[in-house]
């Protein structure tokens, strides 16, 4: 009976505020795994069986249960710890995001690299979300009580500000280049190539997607794109912003493509199919039924198609990753994007 080494554990805490550590082997056999204490706030976890043992430390963790606990096939082992050290709740927005300075690098598409704006020096940053506060302080509502009219100073053309609204950059239109960009409706598009890298809001600014066109520097290439490590720490920005109970997917025009759910912050501890890492992570479960995708069960989120892509195929690809030790619950099928990630 030879020792699985494929294992997946994962912390969370529940709505009770409890923390609950989930021990899972991939295995065809009972095996032991002793939770042993040590002095530094780490936690051994030790999996063993006639054939040998192995373990790993886990950081930040103090336990004070039973020590030896059977893992049966396929079902996990769940205790509840203490945090120490390890904090559940990190931080999204990559350090110096809020620092960048967007106006001074040009905008080019990401697939023909088409120029699609010039520096604009001229132009200042503002986060919307510092905006919001800006304007509850001063008692400005931002739809001023008059349907889809929005405050003055955030349309008006000679305002020259690009803000960013949960890391998606905000320009008005006389921002781009006129021949670079085609605008048709609500999207925009690269003239050259016709990728779709942005869409009109009801504010009349354009939101641009940093997966299809981003900022560029001479020496760093992509500006935005490149503070997060890979694609999970974008779209876990991206959908933690929103985040409630479900999360529609849509395409820029509006079609759903996928719902999303059941939102929680998790720390990883993972080793399966050569995937050796650890790190934060999103987790959710998502579904596809057209059933489903026909109810509005709550905000939606826009992404365009090349992006959507990206986006199912990151979905689908840690889904299958952890399908045999945390696959979901009836048509709901369980994933996550990575926030953070480290080799073990």
């Amino acid at each position: 009976m030879n020792l699985s080494r494929n294992f997946f554990i994962k912390l969370q805490k529940c709505k009770s505020d409890k923390v609950l550590l989930s021990i899972s082997l991939l295995t065809d056999e009972p095996n032991t795994v002793n939770l042993i204490p040590s002095d530094d706030q780490k936690l051994l976890c030790q999996f063993s069986n006639v054939s040998g043992k192995f373990e790993i430390a886990l950081d930040g963790l103090i336990y004070e249960g039973p020590t030896e606990l059977k893992i049966l096939p396929k079902k996990p082992v769940v205790v509840e710890v203490t945090l120490s050290s390890l904090d559940l709740n990190p931080e999204l927005l990559p350090v110096g995001f809020r620092k960048v300075r967007l106006p001074e690098f040009p905008l080019f598409c990401r697939k023909c690299d088409n120029m699609l704006a010039e520096v604009h020096l001229d132009y200042v940053v503002e986060l919307e979300e510092a905006q919001e506060v800006m304007e509850t302080a001063m008692g400005c509502c931002r739809c001023c009580g008059r349907g889809d009219m929005h405050c003055g100073h955030l349309t008006e053309p000679s305002a020259k500000k690009l803000l960013t609204d949960k890391c998606i950059p905000l320009v008005l239109e006389d921002y781009f280049i006129p021949t670079a960009i085609t605008v048709d409706r609500h999207l925009v598009s690269c003239s050259r190539c016709s990728t779709i890298f942005g869409r009109k809001r009801i504010s009349e600014f354009i939101e641009i997607e940093p997966l299809c066109a981003d900022f560029m520097e001479s020496t760093s290439n992509f500006i935005i794109a490149s503070f997060f490590q890979s694609l999970g720490p974008y779209f876990a920005l991206r959908l933690n912003q929103e985040a409630t109970n479900h999360l529609l997917i849509c395409d820029y025009d509006g079609t759903k493509k996928m719902v999303l759910g059941f939102f929680s912050k998790q720390y990883l501890w993972l080793n399966i199919k050569e995937e050796l890492k650890k790190g934060h992570i999103l987790g959710f479960m998502f579904n596809q039924n057209e059933d489903l995708l026909k109810r509005d069960m709550g905000p939606k989120v826009y992404f365009p198609l090349t992006a959507i892509e990206l986006f199912l195929k990151e979905v689908e690809k840690n889904k299958e990753l952890i399908k045999d030790l945390d696959p979901g619950i009836g048509i709901w099928k369980k994933s996550f994007f990575w926030i953070s990630e480290e080799k073990l």
